[in-house]
């Protein structure tokens, strides 16, 4: 059963909702309950990344030293109410920066940082550097993806796109189609097809094991360090959040795509994007907080109340349909409610 949430959290946030924090919260919902609780523990911390195994044990990069005293990998495993660090993950002098984390099938669990990739086999006990800077060029990680087949797809800064098909004990790089752009983002979808938004002219890759090269999948005419974040849904479509593009989704596989025509999320600067088992879409932004859509994009709602810091790098939701939410310089969100008992 889900734990109840902390009085105190809540009553902090009720006191930021009703007047200490109005511009803030400000968003389309008309409930005057906060939809937000701060995550204790996390206050002042820059959460850079989110994932979720399918025990509903929680995982979360932190890039900043402050309340926790380090930077590094924090883990909960009741629901986000307390967290421990990571062993061998705590890194009080900032060096090894988390960009990215995620948990594969198997529970296994990839950080992506500057310094390389890193595994853990245990739940986090212990670890593995499996690529090390300068074993494929400078290996810095910037985004992390695993596929259908559990294949893992790291891109990076500087070297391009590698993959392993071996759980992470052997690297292969694919270039060709690929130029050398900063890869920010990956997604993949249930064809085995995974797509690239790199940060150089705002270019979209895809990726398909068969052909073991990239093709240029467009949208054009959009900014030139716009590095676009990517989620796919239930049935195959993609959606591309931009820097002041808004949302864009192709339903042929990034053949075409079409911007989202709400002027709530049209010009906003997304920074962040994930995509529920249920298709709910979640977009974060720099300066506005975030949205959800749950007609595919084509309206969407904004759910501010509670947050006290505007700029989302991270969502990411439990198998209960709790969503958290990473911020930078405020740390970690949870939603009051699950997904489902939003709109009863």
């Amino acid at each position: 059963m889900r734990k109840q949430l902390f009085p105190i959290a809540a009553l902090l946030i009720s006191l930021v909702s009703f007047g200490m924090g109005e511009d803030l919260n400000s968003d389309t919902t008309s409930t005057d309950v906060p939809f937000w609780e701060p995550i204790t523990g996390f206050y002042n911390e820059y959460i850079s990344a989110i994932d979720i195994n399918i025990f509903d044990h929680i995982f979360v990069g932190v890039r900043n030293i402050g309340s926790i005293s380090s930077s590094g990998v924090y883990s909960s495993t009741d629901y986000g109410n307390t967290w421990n660090p990571i062993n061998g993950w705590v890194m009080s002098d900032g060096s090894s920066l988390i960009h990215c984390l995620v948990v594969n099938v198997y529970g296994d669990i990839f950080v992506g940082t500057g310094d390389g990739i890193f595994r853990s086999r245990d739940n986090g006990t212990s670890w593995t550097q499996v690529i090390r800077e300068g074993e494929s060029g400078s290996l810095d990680a910037r985004s992390l993806v695993v596929t259908r087949d559990n294949e893992i797809f790291v891109g990076t800064w500087r070297t391009g796109v590698l993959y392993s098909r071996d759980n992470g004990d052997t690297w292969a790089q694919v270039k060709e189609g690929l130029p050398d752009f900063p890869v920010m983002h990956l997604a993949a979808d249930s064809y085995g097809q995974v797509f690239a938004g790199t940060m150089i002219r705002s270019k979209i890759f895809r990726f398909t094991s068969a052909d073991e090269t990239w093709e240029e999948i467009g949208p054009d005419t959009l900014g030139e360090y716009d590095a676009p974040c990517l989620a796919v849904n239930s049935t195959g479509e993609i959606f591309a959040g931009f820097v002041h593009n808004g949302v864009y989704y192709s339903r042929d596989y990034g053949n075409t795509w079409i911007q989202s025509n709400d002027d709530k999320i049209r010009d906003k600067t997304i920074i962040s994007l994930l995509i529920t088992s249920n298709d709910h879409i979640f977009v974060g932004t720099q300066e506005n907080g975030i949205y959800y859509s749950t007609d595919n994009g084509e309206t969407w709602e904004q759910i501010n109340n509670g947050l006290m810091n505007l700029f989302i790098s991270t969502i990411a939701v439990d198998t209960y349909g709790y969503v958290f939410v990473g911020t930078k310089k405020d740390g970690l969100y949870r939603s009051r409610e699950p997904i489902d008992e939003w709109h009863k």
